[in-house]
């Protein structure tokens, strides 16, 4: 059998482009370069997705007891915490009745901080009122697994309600 002229033309040619792909597929496969991995600074504790629910004897479901969903970005060592958040039905005065305004409402926590014991403390604009934002607290941060108590008080401290936190499954 005989091989033709074009067939060392065609091979040089797929030789090429997948010369000039390679470098993309290997980016595609690992993200980033060994380089730009060692210039990064790990997680923080806090960092993750964390479910905060209400304790109120009034509430009958977990759906119904979502207070929040928080997104937490914070590197190592740093107390600072770049914190969004989305507020839950639970978030409303009475989570038996009609979901109110409250709910559904999102932002970022520009003052969100891990305290010197570990814990949190972050202030949730979540009403209109600029005057009286909420503040979430926890004294330390959960363990895997579990769930801590806290508060979620408003400025004027006409609502302080109990609240825990753990780390979100989804």
């Amino acid at each position: 059998m005989r091989e033709s002229k074009a067939t060392p033309l065609h091979r040089t040619r797929l030789l090429l482009i997948a010369a000039a792909f390679l470098p993309l597929a290997a980016l595609a496969e690992h993200g980033q370069s060994a380089a730009e991995r060692a210039l990064e600074t790990p997680p923080g504790p806090w960092q993750g997705n964390w479910l905060v629910t209400r304790d109120d004897l009034r509430i009958r479901t977990r759906a119904g007891a979502e207070l929040a969903r928080l997104h937490v970005i914070q590197e190592q060592g740093s107390h600072v915490l770049q914190l969004q958040w989305v507020a839950g039905r639970a978030m409303c005065e009475d989570p038996g009745g009609e979901p109110c305004e409250w709910a559904g409402a999102a932002g970022e926590s520009a003052r969100a901080r891990q305290t010197k014991a570990g814990g949190l403390t972050a202030s949730l604009a979540v009403s209109a009122d600029q005057d009286d934002p909420f503040t979430l607290h926890f004294a330390r941060r959960p363990k895997a697994g579990q769930a801590v108590q806290g508060t979620l008080s408003s400025a004027r401290g006409d609502i302080r309600w109990r609240v825990r936190i753990e780390r979100d499954a989804q």
